[in-house]
């Protein structure tokens, strides 16, 4: 689901015959010079949405506060502070999304706190027009510093009409052919740009509206570290629970107690009543938070939750890169205990010596290769294959 704000306007602020009388448009360079984009290897993540109620018409230098609701699509933190902090960026400009090009006014703005995954704020900001009048584009982008900008942007159509100083010069002006001539141009010229904008914006809010409704059930609470997984991959995820624990409960013993590798779903350490933890998990079984450092931390980790009486390792098949990616791991595994299910949907480790497992364990083992065994014999004529 993209939840991405954009308002586009069916005028450029000009009539049939050029510009509307009294709308200039220049480019007047930003005083914070904004950093170029660079390759961010973590930008997959680095998704936004924006809800803004900035107002459609401004007055030149003026300033107007408005609220903007800011949501943390992605799955990493944003921090608030630091040396690479995450701000909201605001910029009057053209039609050019490019960072810094064609910006009158590149204002920006602190989160109130770091923002998780799936996190939305809600916080007022006061921003100042462009001292030209004109058509702008305002963006609503954010950007950490230092590192990358977003790619989602929020852009609302908006008209800068002119100070208060400059209206009054062209009263004047209007004196010589007729001030009730010259306000009618201006009323008339702005008054269909000005509802067409109005109805754009009414559009996007609601859109967004709908889209957050949409949203606030996969947003998840700062503690919640499985990420939210999209509609067609959450059903082959749910299947895989389902698979994981079907297997454990042919294969593992119904007491036996038994470590997961996971990121903190809950879903699969439901094993029919086995007593079951995360891994890696802290002393009171609640998942770590983190992955293993390397392959000296995974084991351990795995040799301490043992020897306080671990007795199986799960690895579901969404996990199945770790016994690549931890290849120390993965030799004292293969080493010293053994394997009793693989396939990939998951692999489960008997964590006791390889002269002393389980049973239960072996039974299965033996069925299975009596299995093979009995397919794979060749049927002699007038003889069975049943024993």
């Amino acid at each position: 689901m993209q939840l991405n704000g954009h308002v586009t306007m069916d005028g450029n602020g000009q009539d049939q015959d050029g510009w509307v009388p009294g709308i200039l448009r220049v480019e007047i360079s930003a005083d914070q010079e904004s950093p170029k984009p660079v390759v961010d290897p973590d930008r997959s993540t680095f998704e936004a949405g924006y809800i803004p109620t900035a107002p459609i018409t401004w007055v030149a230098f003026d300033s107007q506060t408005y609220a903007v609701t800011l949501i943390n699509r992605g799955t990493r933190i944003w921090p608030m502070a630091g040396s690479n902090p995450v701000q909201l960026g605001v910029h009057f400009g053209d039609a050019s999304d490019f960072p810094n090009d064609g910006w009158a006014v590149d204002d920006r703005f602190d989160l109130p706190e770091d923002m998780p995954g799936g996190a939305s704020r809600t916080f007022t900001i006061q921003v100042r027009a462009p001292a030209t009048p004109g058509a702008y584009v305002l963006r609503h982008r954010v950007v950490q510093e230092g590192r990358a900008w977003c790619d989602d942007i929020a852009r609302v159509d908006v008209l800068v009409g002119p100070s208060h100083d400059l209206i009054s010069q062209s009263i004047q002006l209007g004196a010589f052919i007729g001030v009730t001539e010259a306000l009618t141009l201006h009323t008339e010229a702005l008054q269909p740009i000005l509802a067409r904008a109005e109805a754009r914006r009414r559009e996007l809010e609601a859109a967004l509206r709908r889209d957050m409704d949409q949203l606030k059930p996969a947003v998840v609470p700062p503690s919640a570290i499985e990420a939210p997984v999209p509609d067609a991959r959450q059903a082959e995820y749910q299947q895989l629970v389902r698979d994981v624990r079907e297997i454990v409960c042919t294969t593992v013993p119904a007491r036996a107690r038994v470590l997961v590798v996971s990121k903190g779903d809950t879903a699969l350490l439901d094993l029919d009543g086995r007593p079951s933890s995360h891994f890696l998990s802290d002393s009171n079984g609640v998942y770590a938070g983190h992955h293993p450092a390397d392959s000296g931390d995974a084991i351990a980790h795995l040799e301490r939750l043992r020897a306080a009486g671990a007795e199986y390792l799960v690895i579901p098949g969404t996990y199945a890169w770790w016994l690549e990616h931890y290849v120390g791991f993965r030799m004292h595994l293969q080493e010293r205990y053994q394997r009793v299910w693989g396939d990939p949907r998951a692999t489960i480790f008997a964590l006791t010596p390889r002269t002393a497992v389980p049973s239960r364990a072996k039974s299965n083992l033996a069925a299975r290769l009596s299995g093979i065994w009995a397919g794979a014999r060749p049927r002699l004529p007038g003889s069975s294959n049943e024993q």
